[in-house]
Protein backbone atom coordinates (compact mmCIF):
# COMPACT_ATOMS: atom_id res chain seq x y z
CA UNK A 1 0.00 0.00 0.00
CA UNK A 2 1.24 3.46 -0.86
CA UNK A 3 -0.02 6.95 -0.19
CA UNK A 4 -1.49 6.96 -3.71
CA UNK A 5 -3.70 3.98 -2.73
CA UNK A 6 -5.31 5.60 0.30
CA UNK A 7 -8.36 7.18 -1.40
CA UNK A 8 -9.31 3.88 -3.05
CA UNK A 9 -8.63 1.89 0.12
CA UNK A 10 -10.79 4.33 2.11
CA UNK A 11 -13.64 3.83 -0.33
CA UNK A 12 -13.43 0.04 -0.04
CA UNK A 13 -13.12 0.23 3.75
CA UNK A 14 -16.29 2.33 3.98
CA UNK A 15 -18.22 -0.19 1.89
CA UNK A 16 -17.25 -3.07 4.19
CA UNK A 17 -17.09 -1.86 7.80
CA UNK A 18 -19.66 -0.11 10.00
CA UNK A 19 -16.83 1.84 11.68
CA UNK A 20 -14.29 2.46 8.94
CA UNK A 21 -10.79 3.71 9.47
CA UNK A 22 -9.92 7.36 9.00
CA UNK A 23 -7.64 8.74 6.34
CA UNK A 24 -5.12 9.46 9.12
CA UNK A 25 -5.15 5.76 10.11
CA UNK A 26 -4.22 4.70 6.59
CA UNK A 27 -1.64 7.47 6.26
CA UNK A 28 0.04 6.10 9.39
CA UNK A 29 -0.13 2.59 7.95
CA UNK A 30 1.90 3.63 4.92
CA UNK A 31 4.31 6.03 6.59
CA UNK A 32 5.28 4.61 9.99
CA UNK A 33 7.99 1.95 10.09
CA UNK A 34 6.22 -0.41 12.50
CA UNK A 35 3.27 -0.83 10.13
CA UNK A 36 3.14 -3.23 7.24
CA UNK A 37 0.37 -2.80 4.70
CA UNK A 38 -0.42 -4.18 1.29
CA UNK A 39 -3.17 -4.12 -1.30
CA UNK A 40 -4.48 -6.65 -3.78
CA UNK A 41 -5.22 -5.29 -7.24
CA UNK A 42 -7.28 -6.79 -10.05
CA UNK A 43 -8.10 -5.00 -13.30
CA UNK A 44 -6.35 -1.88 -11.97
CA UNK A 45 -8.70 -1.70 -8.96
CA UNK A 46 -7.89 -2.37 -5.33
CA UNK A 47 -9.99 -5.33 -4.27
CA UNK A 48 -8.43 -6.07 -0.88
CA UNK A 49 -6.00 -4.80 1.71
CA UNK A 50 -4.32 -5.72 4.97
CA UNK A 51 -2.58 -3.72 7.70
CA UNK A 52 -0.46 -5.10 10.54
CA UNK A 53 1.43 -3.31 13.27
CA UNK A 54 4.53 -4.96 14.72
CA UNK A 55 6.10 -4.02 18.02
CA UNK A 56 9.10 -6.16 18.91
CA UNK A 57 8.25 -9.88 18.74
CA UNK A 58 4.47 -9.54 18.42
CA UNK A 59 2.12 -7.94 15.92
CA UNK A 60 -1.53 -7.00 15.60
CA UNK A 61 -3.62 -7.63 12.54
CA UNK A 62 -5.32 -4.25 12.56
CA UNK A 63 -7.51 -4.68 9.50
CA UNK A 64 -8.03 -6.99 6.55
CA UNK A 65 -10.71 -6.58 3.93
CA UNK A 66 -11.73 -8.04 0.58
CA UNK A 67 -14.34 -6.54 -1.75
CA UNK A 68 -17.58 -8.51 -1.62
CA UNK A 69 -17.40 -9.51 -5.30
CA UNK A 70 -13.88 -10.92 -4.75
CA UNK A 71 -14.66 -13.08 -1.73
CA UNK A 72 -14.40 -16.87 -1.68
CA UNK A 73 -11.50 -16.78 -4.14
CA UNK A 74 -8.64 -17.10 -1.63
CA UNK A 75 -7.64 -13.43 -1.76
CA UNK A 76 -7.96 -12.88 2.00
CA UNK A 77 -5.85 -15.98 2.63
CA UNK A 78 -3.21 -14.78 0.16
CA UNK A 79 -3.04 -11.31 1.74
CA UNK A 80 -2.71 -12.77 5.23
CA UNK A 81 -0.12 -15.36 4.15
CA UNK A 82 2.02 -12.65 2.52
CA UNK A 83 1.71 -10.48 5.62
CA UNK A 84 2.73 -13.39 7.86
CA UNK A 85 5.78 -14.01 5.63
CA UNK A 86 6.86 -10.39 6.15
CA UNK A 87 6.31 -10.62 9.89
CA UNK A 88 8.39 -13.79 10.10
CA UNK A 89 11.19 -12.10 8.16
CA UNK A 90 11.08 -9.40 10.86
CA UNK A 91 11.40 -12.06 13.60
CA UNK A 92 7.81 -11.69 14.78
CA UNK A 93 6.68 -14.59 16.98
CA UNK A 94 2.95 -13.97 17.51
CA UNK A 95 0.13 -12.32 15.58
CA UNK A 96 -2.93 -11.09 17.48
CA UNK A 97 -6.32 -9.91 16.26
CA UNK A 98 -9.81 -9.01 17.42
CA UNK A 99 -12.92 -10.23 15.62
CA UNK A 100 -16.63 -9.70 16.27
CA UNK A 101 -18.03 -12.69 18.13
CA UNK A 102 -20.94 -12.88 15.65
CA UNK A 103 -18.71 -12.90 12.55
CA UNK A 104 -18.83 -16.63 11.88
CA UNK A 105 -17.25 -16.34 8.43
CA UNK A 106 -14.23 -14.46 9.80
CA UNK A 107 -13.94 -16.81 12.79
CA UNK A 108 -13.80 -19.85 10.48
CA UNK A 109 -11.30 -18.08 8.26
CA UNK A 110 -8.98 -17.23 11.15
CA UNK A 111 -9.29 -20.68 12.69
CA UNK A 112 -8.42 -22.15 9.29
CA UNK A 113 -5.33 -19.93 9.25
CA UNK A 114 -4.21 -21.34 12.61
CA UNK A 115 -5.49 -18.69 15.02
CA UNK A 116 -6.92 -19.71 18.39
CA UNK A 117 -9.19 -17.73 20.70
CA UNK A 118 -7.51 -16.65 23.93
CA UNK A 119 -9.87 -14.08 25.47
CA UNK A 120 -12.92 -11.84 25.06
CA UNK A 121 -13.10 -8.03 25.08
CA UNK A 122 -16.52 -6.99 26.35
CA UNK A 123 -18.35 -4.38 24.26
CA UNK A 124 -15.25 -3.76 22.14
CA UNK A 125 -17.15 -2.91 18.96
CA UNK A 126 -19.87 -0.37 18.35
CA UNK A 127 -22.42 -0.02 15.54
CA UNK A 128 -23.63 -2.45 16.91
CA UNK A 129 -22.11 -2.90 20.36
CA UNK A 130 -20.59 -6.34 20.50
CA UNK A 131 -17.86 -8.37 22.17
CA UNK A 132 -14.60 -9.16 20.40
CA UNK A 133 -12.81 -12.46 20.50
CA UNK A 134 -9.06 -12.01 20.87
CA UNK A 135 -7.19 -14.56 18.78
CA UNK A 136 -3.51 -15.37 18.37
CA UNK A 137 -1.35 -17.31 15.95
CA UNK A 138 2.15 -18.50 16.81
CA UNK A 139 4.46 -17.70 13.91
Amino acid sequence: MTEADIAEVLELDRKIFSTPWSEDNFESAVSLSYYSSMVAVENNEICGFVVCRQLFESADLDIIAVASEQRKKGLGRLLLEKEIELLCENECEKLFLEVRESNEVALKFYEGMGFTQIDVRKDYYDKPVENAFIMVKEL
